[in-house]
Order: C-alpha cells, then structure tokens, then sequence
C-alpha cells in the first residue's frame, strides 16, 4: 500500500536539511566522544556529558516537534499516524497485536533486569575475576560514570536520549521519509539505518547493536501505537548499559 505523496517540495527541503544536520551531528558527536576519552578529569568529563545530553534534546527532541509542526502532523505525537497501518496490517487483531508488542517490551525489560542481577552476582562471587569485567556491546566504555556527579549526567543522558531519539527516529523522521517516498516500509528502514549510523563513534559492533535496538523499538511502537513505551524501553535500556550494569559491577567488586 502506498501512501498519497503531499507537499514533495517541502518534505524534500525538510529531508535535505534534516540528513545535513544529522550528518554535522555526528561528526561533532565521534570528535566529542573522542575527547572524553582521552579526559581524565571529571571536571571536563561532565561538561561533555552534559553539552552531548543538551545537544541531543535540542536536535532530536525539538527538532522532531518542529519537523512535525512544518508538516502539520504535531497530533501524532499521542497518536500513531494513519501512514504507519500498513506496516501492521498482516497482524488485523488489534489487542492481539498489542499483546504482542507490550510482551516484547516486557521481556526486554525483563532481560535487562536479569543482566544487572547476573553482573552483580558474578563480581560479589569472585571479585577478584578480572575475566567477569562489563564488556560492552560496542565501544561506549568511556561514556561509564566515574564518580556520583558523572553518574547523575549519565542518568539525564539516558533520559534525553531516550526521549529525543524515540520522538525522532521513531515518529518524526519515518513519517516525514514515507510523505516523501510514498512507502511506510522503506520510511522504516532508512530511518532505522540511519539511527544505527549515527552511532559509528561506538564501531561497527555499536552501529549493529542500535540498529537492531532500533529495529526492536520500531516493532514495539507499531505493535503497541504508543510512542511512550519505546520512550520507556529507550531510558531503561540506556540506563542499564550506563549506570545500573556498572553500578552492580563496581558495588559487587568493592567487596
């Protein structure tokens, strides 16, 4: 099913500055990741952490609002566009399809949950076992809080990014590409791919690892045709990789 194109010219401009400034962004981001990991104070650490999470609401978060004013679809913040059905038609039942998709989010969540108490486990079993230290799924290691100040930046980091990116990649960007395209599914994907793209300063593990996380949100939204619960997931799935994995790490390893 494709989808009725509507102002080409505008979406294309929007698109076009859009990709501009995202390419900008992440550029500035892997030279910002750079410098904190070759930062050794704390005091330097926080402002990059802080000016990242600043950054990250104004471009994604505002930017999204404003993408989403310029093409007149500000309401489908609370509800799932029409432009989006055909990617859940094959699935007609609708509280069977949300079933599903809150199931998925669920156990998700859940599989976070168990990885902290596995962490924390592991270390207070053998503190010593320099075999059992946080690995993670693509180089994000310097991001890790140092110190309680640094911790409460990565929690708001979490948060904006949860927040920012879901209201971007999720909503504003696939909607704005299938106006333009005329086709939800391609709207997706090249939103989904770029997302993970974007995330290149973290290596290719990194780029595969929020590609598929982008791909696992993108299910959850369209299954559930809520926003918030990717949002959710989103500011979980960060803070567990940021504060609550390595919390339980350093915590069980003090002993």
């Amino acid at each position: 099913m494709d989808i009725q194109l509507q102002d080409t010219n505008l979406n294309l401009l929007i698109i076009i500055v859009t990709l501009v400034i995202f390419s900008w962004r992440t550029i500035v981001g892997a030279k910002q990741y750079q410098q904190l990991k070759l930062e050794t104070q704390t005091g330097p650490r926080q402002k990059i952490m802080a000016s990242w999470a600043i950054e990250v609401f104004v471009l994604f978060a505002l930017g999204a609002v404003l993408i989403l004013s310029l093409i007149g679809r500000l309401p489908t913040i609370v509800a799932m566009p029409a432009e989006f059905t055909p990617l859940v038609s094959f699935y007609p039942d609708e509280q069977e399809r949300k079933f599903v998709g809150f199931a998925i989010a669920g156990g998700l969540l859940m599989g976070a949950f168990g990885n902290v108490l596995v962490t924390y486990l592991k270390r207070n079993a053998n503190p010593d076992d320099t075999e059992n230290q946080y690995r993670t799924a693509g180089d994000f290691s310097a991001l890790l809080p140092r110190n309680r100040p640094e911790t409460i930046w990565a929690i708001v980091l979490s948060f904006s990014a949860g927040i920012s990116e879901e209201l971007m990649f999720r909503l504003a960007l696939p909607l704005l590409l299938t106006l333009l395209i005329g086709n939800a599914w391609i709207g997706f994907l090249l939103s989904i791919t770029i997302f993970g793209l974007m995330h290149y300063y973290q290596g290719w593990q990194g780029v595969l690892a929020t590609t598929f996380a982008a791909l696992l949100f993108s299910v959850v939204y369209l299954y559930t045709g809520s926003l918030l619960i990717p949002i959710v997931m989103h500011i979980f799935m960060d803070l567990n990789g940021l504060v609550f994995v390595p919390m339980a790490n350093r915590k069980s390893s003090s002993h």
